[in-house]
């Protein structure tokens, strides 16, 4: 088995360790995935024009509901990866980057949903900087790009609301309905209809008139 199946086989064992609740697994399966990843750059393999990574074949996984109390989050969206075995073989770098977005972003759900399943809002400082490393790794041309980042922004957006930071909740949940607002990007998107109506609830805050002085 090579790094490259290593990683996907890690990264999908993590999504199941969310799905059933068990994040400590799910995080030690995840953090591993990356660690693999973090071997093809101390190798110096991106510079290797001749080698591939396969093209991925994504899968969306629902946690239960009942795991997470808030309606207002997204968290539907945990990414399975798997090789398609039809497709052509695209550039390396590109293909790095679009599983590394793939596994913080898994990341992120993990700490996330551990944050709120233990009523830690200490750790939700942290669950935003792994969100903002998610939009950095992700790549615009990518098939599953709005299905992470509507994830994102909104989980973000309700985040920085919660911490009372407004200003940015807003550039957040600005983003949300920008890609909510697209017929275009909708036809991409698979939602619960929880989702739907978390994301509904949200964008209310847009309407809210801005406080003076808010963060």
């Amino acid at each position: 088995m090579d790094l490259v199946d290593k990683t996907l086989k890690k990264n999908n064992e993590g999504v199941e360790y969310i799905i059933s609740g068990r994040y400590r697994d799910a995080k030690r399966e995840l953090r591993t995935a990356i660690i693999n990843l973090q071997e093809f750059y101390q190798n110096g393999c991106l510079s290797a024009d001749s080698f591939r990574v396969p093209s991925f074949i994504i899968e969306t996984r629902n946690i239960p509901h009942s795991r997470i109390s808030s309606d207002r989050f997204i968290f539907g969206n945990v990414l399975l990866t798997s090789i398609d075995p039809n497709a052509s073989s695209r550039n390396r770098q590109q293909g790095i980057h679009d599983l590394t977005a793939i596994l913080v972003f898994n990341l992120s759900i993990v700490y996330h949903c551990s944050a709120i399943y233990n009523a830690s809002v200490q750790h939700l400082e942290r669950v935003v900087r792994l969100y903002r490393k998610v939009l950095v790794a992700l790549q615009q041309d990518t098939v599953y790009f709005h299905t992470i980042a509507l994830s994102v922004f909104n989980n973000m957006g309700v985040i920085y609301h919660d911490l009372r930071k407004y200003a940015q909740a807003r550039i957040c949940f600005r983003a949300v309905k920008k890609m909510t607002s697209s017929k275009i990007i909708n036809r991409t998107l698979v939602l619960q209809p929880e989702a739907c109506a978390g994301i509904t609830s949200n964008l209310l805050f847009l309407k809210a008139p801005i406080v003076a002085g808010a963060a």
